[in-house]
Order: structure tokens, then C-alpha cells, then sequence
């Protein structure tokens, strides 16, 4: 027999009578960008080391100390399941270093505070700790989840299922028309006939990142995303380029 453990009823059980903070790492660990996990730190100057804050009427204020019943819990935040992939929803980076809108706080109570959205997290729905990113710097970050929204889009198989299909059928027509212009010679000698078949790989490029955007695995590393990300934007710029010319 197998027994499981729900790590949520297990940090609810924890934290019943204690004031938790969650830490994406186990101790003495960082997390970092390049691998996609948690790596032993270098040394101890590069551990996250929680800094608190205390609420009042002109918004969190730091320099609190650390509550007396303070439990430091570990592992990725709860994100609720997708109700259409039956997956957890993608956990999401807060990276005030690029954002400011991404600030947060950490509060004595253990819950964390985003000032400009004002409103808080507790700790089943965070965790914080130091990032390693890509140059090498160490930044503190948090991972939140936010909860499913049922009005972002009002059918969720529109989105995530009927999207990706029809880009899919506009990419094959696209490709066909590459393929009727190519095989004609007396049109493709034409400008007009190279501008549109340029114009129709752009498109065709865009509409392949925007499904692989859409259905690639939760997991997909960060320089893949940039890359998918800056693929779509100079493809829709060449197909806009090749339409004016």
C-alpha cells in the first residue's frame, strides 16, 4: 500500500498554530534561472534572508522583526488546477527588479503584500528566495499563483484549444500559397510575387510560435520563452515589412 499525503493538508497542519513563510528552496539553497531549480549557494551571503514588514496607514513599513512563532516552510507555492487541462495553473514570477509593478512585501504575519495592486498572499499562495539570474546576479524574487479566473476568458476551450487549431489551418494555407507562387515561375519572377510569398513565411513563422507559445509544456526553459516571444514580434514586423514594400 501506498500512503499519500496532501503537501497542502500537511502545511495547513503545520502552520495551524504558527506564522509560515514559504521558501521556494530547501535550506541553504538558491534558485537558479540557468538550470530551472534549486542550487547550493556559494556561500552564505547569497541566502535569502526574510525582511519584514508591518502594516499601517500609509501602507507596509519595514524593519519589523521576525514573529516569535515563525515556521519557515519549503517548496513552490498551491496553484489551483486548471479546470480545463487538469494541470496547476503555471505559477507566476514577481520580478520587481524589472517591474515595478512586481514590488512585494513581506509582512509580519507571514502573508505577502503587493503595494500596487494592494492586496496579500498567504503562504500556501507564495514563496519567496534568492534568484540567480542570467548574468549572475542574485535577486530576490517570489512565485505566486494567482487564483483561476473565470472572467479572463469566457470559454476556456475557445482559448486554449479552438486558438491553437485555427492558427494551425492558417499556417497550412499560408504555406500553400508559398507553394502555388514558388511553383509558377511567370509569377514569382514578379516582385509582387516574391513580396507576397515573403510576407506569407513571416506569417507562417508567426502562426508556428504562437501554437508552440500556446501548447508548449508548462516547464519550458526561460531562454526558450524569450525566444518564442522575440520569434513572434520580428515575424509579425517582416510580415507588415514585406506588405508595404
Amino acid at each position: 500500500f501506498v500512503c499519500y499525503v496532501d503537501p497542502l493538508d500537511q502545511h495547513l497542519d503545520k502552520c495551524s498554530n504558527k506564522t509560515c513563510i514559504r521558501k521556494c528552496c530547501p535550506k541553504g539553497e538558491i534558485f537558479d534561472e540557468y538550470i530551472g531549480g534549486c542550487a547550493l549557494a556559494e556561500n552564505e551571503t547569497q541566502l535569502w534572508v526574510p525582511n519584514y514588514h508591518i502594516m499601517d496607514m500609509d501602507g507596509p513599513k519595514e524593519g519589523a522583526s521576525a514573529p516569535e512563532d515563525l515556521a519557515i516552510v519549503e517548496g513552490l507555492p498551491f496553484c489551483p488546477i486548471n479546470k480545463l487541462t487538469l494541470k496547476p495553473i503555471e505559477p507566476y514570477k514577481l520580478e520587481p527588479h524589472n517591474n515595478k509593478e512586481d514590488k512585494f512585501n513581506l509582512l509580519k504575519n507571514g502573508s505577502m503584500h503587493l503595494p500596487f495592486y494592494n492586496t496579500s498572499f498567504d503562504s500556501t499562495q507564495y514563496c519567496m528566495d534568492n534568484f540567480k539570474i542570467d548574468d549572475a546576479k542574485i535577486v530576490t524574487q517570489a512565485v505566486m499563483c494567482f487564483s483561476e479566473d473565470s472572467s479572463s476568458t469566457t470559454c476556456p476551450i475557445i482559448h486554449e484549444i479552438l486558438h491553437p487549431i485555427f492558427q494551425i489551418i492558417s499556417a497550412i494555407f499560408l504555406a500553400i500559397v508559398m507553394i502555388v507562387y514558388i511553383s509558377i515561375p511567370e509569377v514569382y519572377a514578379k516582385v509582387h510575387g516574391k513580396c507576397l510569398v515573403s510576407q506569407s513565411f513571416s506569417l507562417l513563422v508567426t502562426c508556428v510560435f504562437l501554437v508552440i507559445q500556446k501548447w508548449a509544456d508548462d516547464g519550458i526553459h526561460n531562454i526558450a520563452c524569450k525566444t518564442i516571444a522575440s520569434g513572434i514580434h520580428i515575424s509579425f514586423l517582416a510580415a507588415f515589412f514585406w506588405l508595404n514594400v
